[in-house]
């Protein structure tokens, strides 16, 4: 078998346990990783499945299967399971050692040190390193990065112990058990546990058990290595058990347990038993952690509807009062039948499934029966119909606004759409429309510009957006609800309608006839991927010369180069063509290399007639809308398939019209 990535055996034993398609952002969020990172494991993927008969098969909205018997999928398990290869560090265990290494390097780290030792790039490290900074800032630490120097913390050594402290309470204890020490001071030290200390530990739960293990695997690691803690002050009542515990690891390990490193042991002590007892505070603190998981519970439930009922108290009150028995049940695995069960499983199975998986996140390591996710339906089931009856006097409708009403205008619609469950319908307007729009219409105006007053709410986003954007967004539909909706709904004449729909089927023919994949100089500006589009699509030399003068102008508004999507969006409405225009331009290396197109692997060309119809711009801006929603697509459009993204340009467009064309 050829060589294989740890990450890819996961990826392929996990599409080899089932025969329905699986989700690439499922299987990036399991493995903790970017779902383009999926995409770059399985892109030779062929050359590990061509000798058992499997192939990769894609199901467009719902993921990627394995086609084969299952005895093919097994014979792939078992060779699988013969080369056995350690699991890669997953983003927030190599962020904890990271940050471990750091408090207890006795010099600084260089950058490139530390993206060798983790196996990941500088870049990627950096940003390991930003996230830190805001955690030890929780400690009154500073992390402080010198070029040439390197990386080291400054602060307190009391905020030192106590950040090393989190950091092993707060850690992924059995990948940080493989991970840090060697498996013979770990089996040592667990065995340890299991006898000479087991009286000794009986107050303690088990979570503080582990952490007491890992902290006392990397003590002895360190120690063993000649890299003992600094002095301390502290003197703290553990210190007898401290010493206990010390001696016996220095008998185990032929090492010397100093002063010094006993009370650092005494102090972490401490810190588990004041743990343990602020886990016993009061009821009020318990209202409060049990109105937490019915947050948490409503989110793992529908990430889309959590904002709305979020909003209902009698659902986050119901929840609170029914997790706090339901967490008892669970956790000793107790089984209580709903005698509505039955029927539940007939007429609510989408609710039923969701509440499950609710309670299987929360309980992530606890086997979770149907009959106690049934309980959870009542709940959800009455919040969804509450929200539904509110929903009916305040749907929402909203305009969205963008420079040329084409590209980026889109793919805000398509996020709008993920996050607000409550949208009745999205318009999309251009500066130009903006003179004909009727604002009586709509509730709240979405913008990737500036605007001038209006009758309604505006808010300015970024094209791709951020959190506190989707904030914003959500802040303004929460006082819609609140005043309700005042829009007015036009119906249009049929014999429009029919003109209409005559012009989408003919807009569509020709956005495949014309679909191109043009090569260029990687070396190449933005002017000149401007001038090619020009030349290419431009019957004539005048009109070419309008496409460019077009594109330049839609750019000076705001810039075309979306990093996230590592695409160049060629957007804009020109007289130069007299037919809708999709097509790619794809440098003749990996990435375009120009500094202003910041590494982007493709330009994506999307051109308008002047003067068209708002139904033919809502063509285009569905293929604009799938660069975002579809996986699949956007990575054909990055490696410049043709084939592939002329098969999902047909998909999407097909798609488009079957629910457009409606009389």
């Amino acid at each position: 078998m050829h060589t294989i990535s740890p990450r890819l055996k996961q990826i392929l034993n996990a599409l080899s346990l089932t025969d329905t398609p699986v989700s690439v952002s499922m299987l990036a969020q399991k493995l903790n990783v970017s779902r383009r990172t999926i995409f770059r494991e399985i892109e030779n993927i062929d050359v590990f499945l061509n000798p058992y008969h499997l192939q990769v098969g894609t199901r467009i909205g719902e993921g990627i299967y394995l086609s084969g018997t299952d005895t093919d999928k097994k014979q792939l398990r078992d060779a699988l399971d013969a080369k056995r290869s350690d699991a890669p560090i997953g983003r927030n265990v190599r962020r904890l050692l990271l940050m471990l290494d750091i408090l207890t390097a006795d010099e600084a780290r260089k950058l490139s040190y530390c993206a060798s030792y983790f196996k990941v790039s500088e870049a990627t490290l950096s940003h390991d390193l930003d996230h830190l900074e805001d955690r030890l800032k929780q400690f009154g630490l500073r992390l402080l990065r010198k070029p040439w120097q390197g990386i080291t913390v400054q602060g307190r050594e009391a905020m030192c112990r106590a950040a090393i402290c989190a950091v092993l309470q707060g850690a992924e204890i059995q990948q940080m058990q493989a991970l840090y020490p060697p498996v013979d001071i770990a089996d040592a030290v667990r065995q340890l546990m299991h006898t000479q200390f087991k009286q000794h530990l009986s107050w303690m739960t088990d979570e503080s058990k582990e952490s007491l293990a890992v902290y006392m695997m990397v003590a002895t690691h360190r120690i063993s290595a000649g890299k003992p803690m600094d002095a301390i002050d502290d003197i703290t009542s553990d210190q007898l058990l401290a010493d206990f515990f010390a001696d016996s690891l220095a008998s185990q390990f032929s090492i010397i347990f100093s002063a010094f490193e006993r009370k650092h042991l005494a102090l972490y002590l401490s810190a588990l038993r004041q743990s343990i007892t602020m886990d016993k505070i009061g009821e009020a603190a318990n209202d409060f952690l049990l109105k937490s998981v019915a947050y948490k519970m409503i989110e793992h439930f529908d990430a889309a509807l959590a904002p709305f009922l979020k909003m209902d108290d009698r659902l986050v009150e119901g929840l609170a009062l029914h997790m706090q028995a339901a967490r008892v049940r669970i956790k000793n695995h107790i089984t209580l039948n709903d005698p509505l069960f039955d029927s539940i499983v007939r007429n609510y199975p989408d609710i039923l499934k969701k509440s499950k998986n609710a309670l299987a996140l929360e309980f992530p390591s606890t086997a979770i029966n149907d009959s106690e996710a049934s309980f959870l339906v009542a709940h959800f089931g009455a919040a969804i119909m509450r929200m539904h009856e509110h929903e009916q006097r305040h749907r929402l409708r909203i305009s969205v606004v963008c420079a040329g009403g084409i590209g980026t205008s889109y793919l805000l619609a398509s996020q709008i759409k993920k996050h607000i469950a409550s949208l009745a319908y999205i318009k999309i307007c251009s500066i130009d429309e903006m003179r004909h729009h009727d604002w009586e219409e709509f509730d709240l105006c979405i913008s990737t510009i500036p605007l001038e007053t209006l009758p309604i709410p505006v808010v300015q986003v970024n094209p791709i957006m951020e959190q506190c954007d989707i904030n914003e967004i959500q802040h303004h539909i929460e006082e819609i609800s609140t005043r309700g909706t005042q829009h007015k709904h036009k119906k249009r004449p049929l014999s429009q309608t029919c003109e209409d729909a005559a012009t989408l089927l003919m807009d569509a023919h020709s956005i495949l006839a014309h679909f191109d994949v043009m090569t260029i100089e990687a070396g190449c500006s933005f002017d000149q991927l401007a001038k090619l589009a020009g030349y290419r699509f431009g019957a004539l030399p005048e009109s070419g010369k309008m496409i460019y003068d077009d594109i330049v102008k839609r750019e000076s508004m705001s810039s075309q180069v979306i990093p996230a999507l590592h695409i160049i969006l060629l957007h804009a409405r020109s007289a130069g063509v007299t037919h809708p225009v999709f097509s790619l331009i794809v440098p003749d290396g990996s990435t375009f290399t120009a500094p202003a197109l910041q590494n982007s692997r493709c330009c994506v060309v999307m051109l308008a007639p002047k003067e068209v119809g708002r139904d033919t711009l809502n063509l285009i801006g569905r293929i604009s809308a799938a660069l975002m929603e579809d996986d699949i697509f956007l990575d054909a459009v990055l490696d410049g398939n043709k084939h592939l993204v002329f098969n999902k340009l047909e998909a999407n467009l097909r798609d488009y019209l079957s629910h457009h064309i409606i009389f």
